[in-house]
């Protein structure tokens, strides 16, 4: 879309020096500064009394950005000024406007649009990229009438494709009788042409100057009559004459067992002429088996065909060799325990191995086996080991790895019981409290009845006396540590006291057990200032700089105080506190006297603070953000008069987003919601989508965005399927999958072979550039020596003519056929499926022909009935 510029006014916001920080905020009415009275700001937008035009809306003031709504935003008197678009009227509804007559608006009037580039606004069909029609008129607007519509025709009187090149003439369209190709040597003779295929005749048929060139075929000498004759004995002929042949390559022409073709037999001859005696593939050779490891036994698997015996190759026949890598392994070698089949038996480390070993009965599975019960083996059978030397085959602690006990049993397999064991010190433990009285004892290696291996019993008549027992207030030594009661600092059951200095029934120090509380003792502990009565758990808390209850806590930080003044938490350090009223001698340490904080968690909110956009009520008056008049800061949003989610230039600050606006510009047309970045892209000659380009993706969809080929296409939109399409030149069906696609039809099912010719050349009116063409073929009901369709690469009579040039094939047959000249394209062509071909040439507006080239019988096109199809596309 073009339109003319919008102005865009940069404004100064004035700012409002006042003496002094202002100490109350007023209503709406005014504001007190502690000078004077100010006039009232109504809306909030800074903006005071009569220099505000519209005190009741805070996006009017004159500060303010114009925008195009018909208001006067900026307050200068004018509406609307320099922020309106440019149209143009258009008079012929082609969607184009006139140059000359320009309108501004805010939106399109009635019959205007955003582009005036019309050269004709009174003719529909005259606009900017309309189709150029040969009528001596500039249709679409470049400065030039009929460009590129006229063309050169010259007179075709035989109807053969080739005109007189002596009857030229510039003409808008072909009329009867002409064509565009040139080069008709005799128009009156519709056999002779530059695509006329030369035969023995006397007449130049094919207009190259030269007469009956090239008409007749070679055949070589073939002496043995076996179809093939000598290459380099041959000569020239129209039919193939009696001893000769068509086909070169005899080795031998004195023996009609040799040819060209011919069964390969191992006899020292070359029989099939391919340069090589007695290969491999002769019916008659032998297959060997090979041995790899010259042990003269061949492996089982399938060996090689020759006529004589390959290098360490045996007979096909006789026993295998189950390894055919190792020497050693072969039918009847010696059997070994190693875990290979060694004589080929199929069996492993059999009965047969002669390296077998002595295994050992292992009843009781201690790795040590009996030496009266043995057994051969190549590994150990289940129950034997191969070490004897088990004094006792019936117990898993007996053997010579046993460990020696206290059991009166050789455990260790040496000959003799207990011996090298351990003797202890018993003693004897009458009350059988586990102590034993230090008298009295014996060395055993087991404990004798009644005794222990502890002593220390003081008193071994009594079990509740010993080493172990709790000392209790009772008279006695319970634990034989030689004290008695609160004498023993282990004294449980006894009572707990503390050292009480200043006899106020708390005591202080590490406490002590005792049988009972005496003088000088309290049984409570907590006193932190043993040498004051006054201070104790008991006492109250003042302000005196002491923790006077003992609870670790002074003065105001001890929330029991009594007396002090009333504080206020303030976390945040910013000066004003909040929450529940404290008790402490004195305002400090975090704490505050006022408590008017309305977020004690951040310093940035106080009622100091300058309100911002952050969703917090930044300076305690109650009011959040945009709804706050002494709001700084915020966003820039853009107007969006047509409501589609993006804005035009116009903008405005703001902390979130204002009705009628939105946070993202880029709208190219803002009275168009159907125009905005990301729209879908439609064929109207606009730019929907807002990205400078106008019908991007939808070139070919109508006659708003003609494409010049269907190539134009699929590059401006990958994902286009094929289909019928509008080009400059008219509707086309354009080929968008095959080979990369792009491809635009000249000819659908034009009739080729058999009776079916049809000699009609395309690609005349209009010519389109190209340097490639695909040929889609389609046998339809022809019949012919080879079948259809099927590979082309290999039976393709399909010939053609790209403008002066003459009929060619896209195989070199490697002659003439039936005595019409071929010119090769084999280089250029490349095949894409088993009927379909492209053939490559330098960029050109050529015309293309087709005809049909088969010679089966007489060289005539009535003997195959019925027609074939070619659809005909150029890239």
């Amino acid at each position: 879309m073009s339109a003319q510029p919008r102005s865009l006014l940069l404004p100064l916001l004035s700012l409002l020096a006042l003496a002094c920080e202002p100490t109350d905020k007023g209503a709406a009415g005014g504001v007190t500064d502690g000078l004077q009275e100010q006039p009232g700001d109504n809306d909030g937008d800074g903006f005071f009394g009569e220099e505000d035009c519209n005190d009741q809306d805070p996006a009017t003031n004159p500060g303010a950005v114009e925008r195009c709504d018909g208001i006067d935003n900026d307050c200068d008197g004018e509406v609307d000024e320099g922020v309106m678009d440019a149209f143009f009227t258009d008079a012929d509804g082609d969607g184009f406007g006139d140059p000359a007559a320009p309108v501004e608006g805010c939106e399109p009037p009635a019959d205007a649009v955003p582009t005036g580039n019309d050269c004709d606004d009174t003719d529909p069909a005259i606009y900017p990229s309309a189709p150029e029609a040969c009528d001596g008129v500039d249709n679409n607007c470049d400065g030039a009438a009929d460009e590129g519509e006229r063309t050169i025709a010259y007179a075709d009187a035989d109807a053969d494709g080739y005109g007189d090149p002596a009857t030229a003439e510039e003409v808008c369209g072909l009329g009867a009788g002409q064509v565009e190709v040139a080069g008709d040597c005799d128009d009156g003779d519709a056999n002779a042409s530059p695509d006329g295929e030369e035969v023995c005749d006397e007449v130049d048929n094919d207009c190259d100057g030269v007469v009956d060139e090239d008409t007749g075929l070679l055949f070589y000498a073939d002496t043995d009559g076996d179809g093939v004759g000598v290459t380099g004995v041959n000569i020239t002929a129209c039919s193939e004459p009696v001893g000769y042949s068509a086909a070169p390559g005899d080795c031998d022409d004195e023996n009609d067992q040799i040819f060209p073709g011919a069964t390969e037999r191992c006899n020292s001859a070359d029989d099939d002429c391919d340069g090589d005696i007695d290969e491999d593939d002769a019916v008659d050779a032998q297959r060997w088996r090979p041995d790899l490891d010259g042990d003269g036994f061949g492996g089982a698997w399938a060996g090689a065909q020759s006529c004589v015996a390959p290098a360490d190759h045996l007979p096909d026949s006789g026993p295998t060799d189950c390894d055919d890598a190792a020497v050693a392994v072969y039918p009847g070698a010696d059997e070994l325990c190693n875990g290979v089949d060694d004589d080929c038996d199929a069996i492993v480390d059999g009965p047969t191995s002669i390296d077998q070993q002595t295994f050992y009965a292992d009843a009781d599975s201690d790795s040590w086996g009996n030496a009266a019960a043995s057994s051969l083996a190549c590994s150990a059978p289940a129950g034997f080991v191969a070490r004897a030397g088990d004094c006792d085959d019936t117990r898993a602690s007996s053997s010579p790895d046993g460990v020696e006990a206290c059991n009166d049993l050789d455990d260790d397999c040496d000959g003799t019981p207990d011996d090298g064991i351990a003797t202890t010190r018993w003693y004897t433990d009458a009350d059988r409290d586990s102590y034993g009285a230090a008298a009295g004892w014996v060395e055993d290696c087991a404990a004798p009845a009644g005794s222990v291996a502890v002593a220390g019993d003081c008193d071994d008549a009594n079990n509740l006396i010993k080493p172990s027992a709790t000392e209790a207030c009772n008279g006695y030594d319970d634990d034989c540590d030689g004290q008695i009661d609160a004498a023993d600092t282990s004294l449980v059951g006894g009572t707990t006291v503390w050292v009480d200095a200043d006899g106020d029934s708390y005591g202080a120090g590490a406490s002590r057990t005792a049988c009972s509380v005496t003088s000088g003792f309290a049984s409570r502990a907590g006193d932190c200032n043993d040498s004051a009565a006054a201070v104790s758990p008991l006492a109250a808390e003042v302000c005196n700089s002491v923790d006077d209850d003992c609870d670790g806590l002074t003065d105001a930080a001890d929330a029991g105080l009594v007396g002090g003044i009333s504080v206020y938490a303030d976390t945040d350090g910013d000066g004003y506190g909040a929450g529940a009223a404290s008790r402490a001698c004195a305002a400090g340490g975090g704490y505050v006297a006022d408590n008017t904080d309305c977020n004690d968690s951040t310093a940035a909110v106080s009622p100091m603070a300058a309100e911002r956009c952050n969703g917090l009520d930044d300076d305690c008056d109650s009011l959040v953000d945009d709804a706050d008049p002494g709001r700084v800061g915020g966003s820039s949003y853009y107007r969006d008069v047509d409501g589609d989610g993006y804005g035009g230039s116009s903008t405005t600050t703001a902390c979130s987003t204002p009705s009628g606006y939105t946070a993202t510009g880029g709208d190219c047309n803002d009275a168009s919601a159907s125009v905005r970045p990301g729209a879908a892209e439609v064929c109207n000659a606009a730019d929907d989508d807002c990205d400078t380009i106008t019908d991007d993706g939808v070139l070919g969809t109508g006659a708003a965005c003609p494409a010049l080929d269907c190539e134009d296409i699929i590059l401006d939109n990958p994902s286009r399927a094929s289909g019928t399409y509008t080009l400059t030149r008219g509707a086309y069906y354009c080929q968008m999958t095959k080979d990369g696609g792009g491809w635009t039809r000249l000819a659908a099912d034009h009739p080729v072979y058999g009776t079916g010719y049809d000699s009609t050349a395309h690609n005349t009116s209009p010519r389109f550039p190209w340097d490639e063409v695909l040929f889609e073929y389609s046998s339809g009901s022809a019949t012919a020596h080879c079948s259809y369709p099927g590979s082309m690469t290999s039976c393709n009579n399909l010939g053609f003519q790209f403008a002066s040039e003459s009929w060619g094939l896209p195989l070199n047959w490697g002659s003439s056929l039936c005595g019409l000249g071929t010119r090769s394209y084999e280089s250029a062509t490349r095949y894409i499926g088993g009927s379909d071909f492209v053939v490559s040439r330098s960029l050109s507006t050529d015309t293309i022909r087709l005809g049909a080239l088969e010679g089966i019988a007489s060289c005539t096109t009535s003997d195959n009935p019925g027609t074939a199809y070619v659809n005909i596309y150029v890239r």
